[in-house]
This record gives C-alpha cells, sequence and structure tokens, in this order.
C-alpha cells in the first residue's frame, strides 16, 4: 500500500466519506466546491494508495449511475492507550473506529514513573504485535491529569506523585519509531465519544467521568477544548455542598468529594456498616469496592438506594452548571458511573428537573457512555488518526 499524501484536498475528502459513509465524485465536487479534476486527482490517489474504495453503482433511471466511494477502514490502524493510577489499556482501532485487539495492564507502582511508562508500552507492544506495525499510522495516549499537549508533556496527577513533567510524547515515539499524540485522559474519552460513541454528530458535548477523581472532556465544533491555560474541564472541584467534606484542593464540598467512586464507596459502607453492626474498616478490608455498591442496588437494599439516590443529585447539580457554562447538546456521564448503568441516569435527569429551576435543563440530553472502559483509549487512537491525517479537524466536514 502506498503512502498517501495527505494534503487539505485529500484530507476533506477523507472527512466528508468518514461522515456521509459514501459519496460520488459528483457529491465531492458540490460539498467541496473543488473542480472536476482536482477531485478526480485527490481521488485517484486515495483509490492508488488503498485509502478508499470504489462500491457497485445504484442505478436510478436512465443514464450512467455515479459510482460510489467510500473510506476502506483497514487502509490503516492507530494505536490508542490510556492509563490512571490503577490500570492501563491500550487498543488498535480502524479507519470507522472498531477496536481490533485490545490489551490491558496493572499499574504495578505508580509512584515510579519509569514503572508506569513500561506498563503503558507493555500494553502498547502487545496490540502492534496482534496486528502488525505495517499499517499503523501512530499512537495516542490519554494521561491522567494535567498536560500540556503541544509539548506532549504529562504534568502532574495527585494519585501519581511521582507522575511530574513527564515527556511522554518524546518517550514513545523513541520507544516505538511512531508519531506520538498526547492529551489527558478524560478529554480523549470525550473525543472517542463524540467520533465513535453516543455523541457522534452532536455539538458541543461535556463528557463528565467518575473514577479516582472527577473529570470533565469538552469538544466544540471537533476540537477538544482545553481553556487558555489547558485547566477547562476541572468541574470535580466546583462546590457543590458548602458543608460538605475538605476537598484535596483546600475547598469544601467539591464534587469530588461527593461523587468520586472513593467518596461513593466510603458513603455506601457507612450506611451498610451501620445496617450490620460493623465497622466501616471491616467493610472495607473486606473488598468492599464499587461493585458490590451496584450490586446491593440492583438488590434493592433501600440504606444503599437513599446514599445513591443523594449520589445521582449532586451529579445533577454538576450537570446543571455544565449547562449553564457551555450549553452543550449533550453530556455524556463516564467512568464509574457507567456502573450504575440506567437507574442512575435516571435519577441524575430526575435530579436535574427537580434543581434546574428556570434552567432548561431538558434541553441538553444527558446520557450514559455508549463506549465505556473503552472511550479513552479509543479517543485516543481518534487522535492519533486526526493527528496523522487531518480527520475529525474542526470545518473538515463543512459544505
Amino acid at each position: 500500500m502506498r503512502k498517501l499524501d495527505f494534503s487539505r484536498r485529500s484530507s476533506r475528502i477523507l472527512n466528508l466519506l468518514w461522515k456521509h459513509g459514501s459519496l460520488s465524485k459528483y457529491d465531492l465536487m458540490k460539498m467541496t466546491r473543488y473542480s472536476a479534476s482536482s477531485v478526480t486527482s485527490a481521488v485517484d490517489q486515495m483509490l492508488g494508495a488503498g485509502w478508499i474504495v470504489q462500491n457497485d453503482p445504484v442505478v436510478v433511471g436512465a443514464g450512467r449511475p455515479p459510482i460510489p466511494l467510500s473510506i476502506r477502514p483497514d487502509a490503516a490502524y492507530a494505536v490508542g492507550a490510556s492509563f490512571h493510577a490503577g490500570s492501563v489499556m491500550a487498543t488498535v482501532c480502524d479507519l470507522r473506529q472498531a477496536v481490533l485487539t485490545q490489551a490491558t495492564r496493572p499499574v504495578r507502582d505508580p509512584n515510579d514513573r519509569s514503572e508506569i511508562l513500561r506498563d503503558v508500552s507493555s500494553a502498547i507492544e502487545q496490540v502492534i504485535a496482534e496486528i502488525g506495525e505495517s499499517k499503523i499510522l501512530g499512537i495516542g495516549i490519554g494521561a491522567p491529569g494535567t498536560v500540556d499537549a503541544a509539548r506532549g508533556v504529562g504534568k502532574a496527577y495527585c494519585y501519581m506523585p511521582g507522575w511530574i513533567n513527564v515527556p511522554v510524547r518524546d518517550f514513545f515515539e523513541v520507544a516505538f519509531g511512531l508519531p506520538v499524540a498526547v492529551e489527558n485522559n478524560i478529554r480523549t474519552a470525550a473525543f472517542g465519544e463524540s467520533i465513535a460513541g453516543v455523541a457522534r454528530d452532536r455539538n458541543p458535548v461535556v463528557f463528565i467521568g467518575g473514577s479516582t477523581g472527577i473529570g470533565a472532556g469538552i469538544v466544540m465544533n471537533g476540537r477538544i477544548y482545553v481553556g487558555r491555560t489547558g485547566l477547562a474541564g476541572e468541574v470535580g472541584h466546583m462546590t457543590v455542598e458548602r458543608s460538605g467534606p475538605k476537598c484535596r484542593c483546600g475547598k469544601r464540598g467539591c464534587l469530588e468529594c461527593m461523587v468520586s467512586t472513593p467518596a461513593v464507596v466510603s458513603r455506601v459502607a457507612r450506611s451498610v456498616a451501620q445496617g450490620e453492626n460493623r465497622t466501616v474498616d471491616e467493610l472495607l478490608c473486606g473488598g468492599f469496592g464499587i461493585e458490590r455498591v451496584w450490586v446491593l442496588s440492583a438488590a434493592g437494599d433501600e440504606r444503599v438506594l437513599a446514599e445513591l439516590q443523594d449520589v445521582a443529585d449532586y451529579i445533577a447539580v454538576g450537570c446543571i452548571n455544565v449547562k449553564l457554562m457551555f450549553d452543550p447538546e449533550m453530556i455524556v456521564l463516564g467512568g464509574d458511573f457507567v456502573r450504575g448503568g440506567e437507574q442512575l441516569l435516571q435519577w441524575v435527569c430526575e435530579g436535574m428537573k427537580r434543581a434546574s429551576g428556570s434552567v432548561e435543563a431538558d434541553r441538553t440530553q444527558v446520557v450514559m457512555s455508549a463506549l465505556g472502559d473503552q472511550a479513552s483509549a479509543i479517543g485516543a487512537s481518534c487522535l492519533a488518526i486526526q493527528s496523522a491525517t487531518g480527520m475529525f479537524s474542526p470545518g473538515s466536514q463543512e459544505v
């Protein structure tokens, strides 16, 4: 397969084919306003390089039927890897964002950045070995904490003390000899949902991820929004309960203190311990975790349901604040929130209706992530594809 020179023209045509599925040369001429010769030249180049294929023409009436063109999904692949203090996931996706293979690894020592990089490398090595390197366009990395995407540096993450000013892009480009794009892992999850998940064709989109911490990824007009200094999306530190517990940031009652996975587990464990005449430490040392929380919820435990409904109300307040700040078309709940399924989603939506006042909360759709645990890794692979080809770029699908 020949290498394709990704000019603005070829990138725009690829974007239109990605968005619409299949188009004829005539369709592409109308949408791009390129001349017939320009479209033909770009199409011929991509056909020759194996990036697009001709499909059987659809005969409608008399005359020569147009030949539909579409992207060849297996023309190229991209690796996406995402990690946090507990584990790393690596995937390989094709140009239609189908996951071809996946590998997961525990992060053995979240305090040692060298060990973290080795764990991520191991997962990437496994998926590349299963697919082969010849068609890999590049690697996308979803890293935790604050990230300088322009320099490809992981700046800091409070739950990984040794993760400070890590040259992520340089390390993996040297390790694998492929171009590497780096972004925060919640932002890559938001990008993944907007490109390949439940939020495709929605704009703007805010992804709120709940796990060890709480963060948000914002996608506007096909672009990840990071703000002036890269701090956009720190929704975990908005105050939702003034008398709440003290947060690691120094304030009280932050959303993270109320709805992060450790906060939810601790809250439910206290309630369960009281009912069973046990201590919280006994429960937690016995392996009581977020999975057990949702098992008890599904079984209808009234104490657990009451606690989770309160948690959902705090998530609802966070969603209303996000609505007021960004007025998104869709809010996607991901991370460990997905474990709560339709029940949690229903409670959140009901909480938004109760607390929204004059805010038209129902004008913003709130949904659960469709990509689940894979969202961030898939989004990272989409970022790698975008960096290499210009696909999914803002304005590239405009007609």
